[in-house]
């Protein structure tokens, strides 16, 4: 069970029991042709939801952790055909994968997101990139390119499902990587 009191936002979540929140994730983008080659920096005025800044209160009103400090994202030389990212909280079809089909909804946002760097969470109220938070590295939550979706894959190996925005295939798609889960690759994210 989640504590509402440390993280207030994910205490309201769609998941009714909250038994799914630390199921972890990777977000990958299947790179345009033209892209490759480019310097391109995170802008988060192109976020279709706010980025967290990392304040908690407790139900006093009192701040007992402020993490909030500037923003460790640095310009991005894409040379690759994939970039991946980690994210931590709700990788669930219904929880992260929610989110970007229904708010990520074009490449330019799809890109921007994996160009902020790996998250903690991804959910419908807020973006919260690890960048923004004090005491991360950048080489740690940067982007994670390769040639081939399986190479992107390979660092994530402890994740249960990777999303994947591809243009030639209509957008978000998905799959499991669990031990147990079908191998036929990724299919079309629905949401209900």
């Amino acid at each position: 069970m989640v504590n509402s009191q440390i993280f207030p936002n994910f205490a309201a979540s769609n998941n009714k029991n909250n038994k799914d929140m630390s199921t972890r994730s990777v977000i990958i983008v299947k790179v345009r042709k033209e892209d490759i080659g480019k310097e391109m920096k995170f802008n988060e005025a192109l976020l279709p939801i706010p980025l967290d800044k990392w304040d908690y209160e407790d139900l006093d009103g009192n701040v007992w952790r402020r993490e909030g400090g500037k923003n460790l994202c640095e310009p991005v030389v894409i040379n690759e055909q994939y970039l991946a990212i980690y994210c931590h909280w709700d990788g669930y079809p219904s929880g992260v994968g929610a989110v970007l089909k229904e708010k990520f909804l074009d490449y330019h946002s799809a890109l921007n997101l994996v160009i902020g760097g790996s998250c903690s969470a991804l959910d419908e109220k807020y973006v919260r990139h690890y960048a923004n938070r004090e005491g991360e590295k950048w080489e740690y939550i940067k982007p994670t390119q390769g040639k081939t979706q399986k190479e992107v894959l390979k660092p994530f190996g402890w994740s249960e499902y990777a999303y994947l925005f591809d243009e030639a295939r209509g957008g978000w798609v998905y799959k499991s990587l669990t031990r147990n889960s079908d191998k036929n690759g990724f299919k079309s994210l629905s949401v209900k």
